[in-house]
């Protein structure tokens, strides 16, 4: 699910999802990943990766 709200550029929701699966599984790479990616999208110049969802 979190991947589905950063495709709709809606990163506050996705970083909650991929929080989430990481505090569940803390092992599940792709989460961890996924939760790096979408921190990244929100810090970078310009706001929210450039999406104003």
């Amino acid at each position: 699910m979190g991947k589905v709200y950063a495709e709709l550029g809606r990163w506050e929701e996705a970083i909650a999802r991929f929080r989430w699966a990481v505090a569940l599984r803390p092992d599940f790479n792709e989460a961890r990943h996924n939760l790096e990616q979408a921190l990244r999208s929100v810090s970078q110049p310009g706001g929210l990766g450039g999406h104003n969802g």
